[in-house]
């Protein structure tokens, strides 16, 4: 059979072999199909293309899953600092297939067709940053006023290529969330283009939380305002820490007053929720400056906070710059649960209400909608440099690099670079992530809607976890303590491995 036959015959034709009448696809077997495939097409495509660190990363994650993991917490007098190690990871993952790399191209078109299956969501990823902060890890592109149109026309043209097709179709899209990067870096006609565009293009509910992250240096009246004019309803502004000196050390422009005064000009506009985030962990925090940033968040006419534990990767400049001597240490994992726990009662004794385990809502404007979405099973649309995404739980990421991204869309192709196909109950592991998230397990649900005893085939792990001091069973719910919603992340990916290895077993 020759290559254009083969390219251009069986794709639709799998696609419908492995499609059930609701429009649920096994990709599992699809992949496999591919695979088959792949062994007659790599000698006319000449081999696989070159890993990129991230594609390696993305790969060795998946391997790391057939590593069955002690689920044990260790019984102490406190969980909160002892029940497991280090922390290493902010997100959890199962068992996936990696699309053989020569199909993404064609598997991104098939994936592009099929029906979204339940809540969805958007994500947009802006690559651009004034400054990069040395925690993180996600910065592609230093922001030059140039890039800002030309970055929008391309992204425009990318949700182009998707408008017509069954991923986007007429069911509701629950949240937008542009993110990055710093999309507040952006010019404002172009927030607003990006954000208009939006509403245009996709089938927005009319409770859809459309959210644009930021900073609020250089986010001015007028781009405040262009968000606001084309649907902005929630802003989310990494503020991370209000003490000017671990601020400046972290590569972030602004003073505590600056922050204060533009939080609060911010809110003034009462035309959209105003939410924060801080992390806990920093080089130089302590529980004095600790305890100011939570004083000054209960002070602000904001509507919610989220509070992030940082994580230390390994090969991020903040930990090179640590190693080197040239920053203080971080504090350690037991201060950093000290700080969770202070963070955590600090809020609801000033009545915020705990949406998930990190995420705190001062008004009822802040629904924390995105963020749940996105630890659940929900179908995500992703758009630009380095976002991912997933359908019916088939994850894809685009390609990282902002050049090669513009070229791909240029040349009118999609831009998946990589894309990772679920083991069959995926979903179950993705609802119990959620409800985990949010700080219980809900026993019947999953009896419902999967047909499993869950707290049967769970049973040791529960006992165990309950004589830690982790969750409290009670009997159609295990609720988590204050322990176990700081070790929250930890506690599902153990779920999920026990799962895997001693429940779903397969040969």
């Amino acid at each position: 059979m020759s290559l254009s036959k083969i390219i251009e015959f069986p794709f639709e034709h799998y696609l419908k072999k492995h499609t059930s009448p609701t429009g649920e696809v096994d990709f599992s077997e699809l992949v496999e199909e591919f695979k088959k495939m792949g062994k007659m097409l790599m000698p006319k495509l000449g081999g696989a293309a070159p890993k990129m660190p991230m594609e390696k990363m993305m790969e060795q994650m998946a391997k790391a899953q057939n590593l069955e993991l002690d689920y044990r917490a260790k019984i102490s007098s406190d969980p909160l600092e002892n029940a497991f190690g280090e922390k290493s990871m902010s997100h959890n993952s199962s068992n996936v297939k990696v699309v053989p790399h020569p199909f993404v191209p064609y598997a991104i078109d098939i994936l592009s067709n099929v029906k979204r299956t339940t809540k969805s969501a958007i994500y947009i990823n802006v690559p651009f940053c004034q400054t990069r902060c040395s925690f993180c890890m996600f910065y592609i592109s230093p922001y030059k006023k140039e890039e800002s149109k030309r970055y929008t026309d391309a992204l425009i043209k990318e949700m182009r290529m998707w408008e017509n097709s069954k991923s986007v179709g007429t069911s509701p899209i629950h949240a937008v969330y542009m993110g990055g990067g710093t999309p507040t870096a952006l010019e404002a006609e172009d927030l607003h283009r990006i954000i208009k565009t939006c509403h245009e293009i996709f089938p927005l509910a009319n409770d859809c939380e459309f959210t644009v992250e930021g900073r609020l240096s250089y986010f001015t009246d007028d781009k405040i305002e262009a968000c606001l004019a084309a649907g902005a309803n929630r802003f989310s502004l990494g503020v991370q820490s209000f003490d000017t000196e671990v601020r400046r050390r972290m590569g972030r422009l602004s003073s505590k007053e600056d922050l204060i005064r533009g939080l609060e000009h911010l809110s003034s506009y009462d035309d959209a929720a105003v939410i924060i985030d801080l992390i806990f962990g920093l080089p130089g925090q302590n529980d004095k400056n600790w305890d100011e940033d939570l004083k000054i968040v209960s002070s602000l006419p904001i509507d919610g906070v989220d509070l992030y534990q940082l994580i230390m990767l390994e090969g991020s400049p903040l930990e090179k710059l640590v190693k080197a001597g040239k920053m203080p240490e971080a504090p350690s994992k037991e201060q950093r649960a000290r700080m969770y726990k202070r963070g955590f009662e600090y809020l609801l004794d000033n009545h915020f209400r705990d949406l998930s385990v990190s995420h705190f809502g001062k008004t009822f404007r802040e629904r924390n909608l995105y963020n749940v979405l996105a630890k659940s099973d929900a179908d995500t649309l992703a758009f630009g440099p380095g976002a991912g995404g997933k359908i019916q739980g088939v994850s894809f990421m685009n390609v990282r690099s902002y050049e090669k991204w513009l070229e791909k869309i240029d040349e009118g192709k999609k831009s998946a670079l990589m894309m990772f196909v679920p083991e069959k109950n995926w979903r179950l592991y993705k609802k119990l992530g959620e409800q985990v998230e949010l700080g219980f397990i809900n026993w019947d649900y999953f009896e419902q809607n999967f047909n499993v005893n869950l707290k049967d085939s769970l049973k040791e792990v529960i006992s165990q976890w309950q004589s830690a001091g982790l969750l409290t069973d009670k009997g159609k719910f295990a609720d988590l303590t204050l322990p176990g919603r700081f070790w929250a992340v930890t506690m599902v990916q153990l779920l999920i491995n026990y799962l895997q290895h001693r429940v779903f077993v397969t040969a």
